[in-house]
């Protein structure tokens, strides 16, 4: 998963988005791909900044989230629940939240994603059952796509481990056992032989404490910061190159 910086800076800083997208002079038809790349890195890496750390960016998102959800603060609308069981969300559009196939929607608008990794990220969330994630929530999953991005993960979960284990354990009330932990480590590209060595030693359904959270999470994004899930970062060396212009001892003597 890879966020869409272009879209989601459209969202909270439109003018910069406008300026961004100006043509600045002539310039070569074709740039080379490392000035390409730095300038995504650039963009994914002030996107999260914005979002994260300043109050105009979470002000922008909030509003345009409100403005998403049709009818966003009008009372619960009543219905049969009881017959209705798990298809309620569905039939029932909730005044502050998104179900399962509008918070799919609403993901794809801003990161590069599958449609299966979203459902498994909305299943993540939903710590309380309710098939319906609230703005934190979506809030939350927004921030850790655009941390992940922009290689900020292992500060994200630095500074909010203790708000994201709430948010997965539903403040306490439901536990956080392995294989929720172990299927948010993998929707965010972390390698298997570093989630086995870190849960080796544990039952396959245990419960986790927020300090094992915290360890598990932080290993893995420090991992990921480094750039160590990504296969494109592996640079191939072929030894001829390597060796340079080495002459055989027979082309020597000839």
């Amino acid at each position: 998963m890879r966020i869409l910086p272009g879209r989601l800076l459209a969202v909270l800083d439109p003018e910069v988005s406008r300026a961004s997208r100006r043509p600045r002079g002539p310039s070569p038809l074709v740039r080379p791909p490392s000035t390409r790349d730095s300038e995504c890195e650039a963009q994914e890496a002030s996107v999260f900044e914005l979002l994260f750390f300043t109050e105009r960016g979470f002000q922008a998102f909030q509003q345009f989230y409100q403005r998403a959800i049709p009818g966003y603060g009008a009372p619960e609308a009543r219905g049969p629940k009881a017959e209705l069981g798990f298809l309620w969300p569905q039939v029932h559009f909730h005044p502050r939240g998104l179900p399962e196939y509008a918070f799919m929607d609403f993901l794809r608008d801003f990161v590069n994603c599958t449609d299966g990794e979203a459902l498994d990220f909305f299943e993540i969330l939903d710590s309380d059952f309710l098939g319906v994630l609230s703005f934190q929530k979506v809030y939350a999953a927004v921030c850790i796509i655009a941390a992940l991005s922009s290689r900020q993960l292992a500060k994200y979960v630095y500074m909010h481990s203790r708000h994201l284990y709430d948010l997965l354990s539903a403040g306490g009330r439901t536990p956080l056992l392995w294989p929720k932990v172990q299927m948010l480590q993998l929707l965010l590209g972390a390698p298997l032989d570093l989630i086995s060595r870190i849960c080796e030693k544990k039952a396959p359904f245990a419960q986790l404490s927020r300090a094992e959270f915290d360890e598990a999470m932080f290993h893995v994004a420090a991992h990921l910061d480094r750039g160590g899930a990504d296969p494109l970062a592996a640079e191939v060396i072929n030894e001829m190159d390597r060796m340079g212009p080495v002459k055989s001892k027979l082309c020597t003597i000839l």
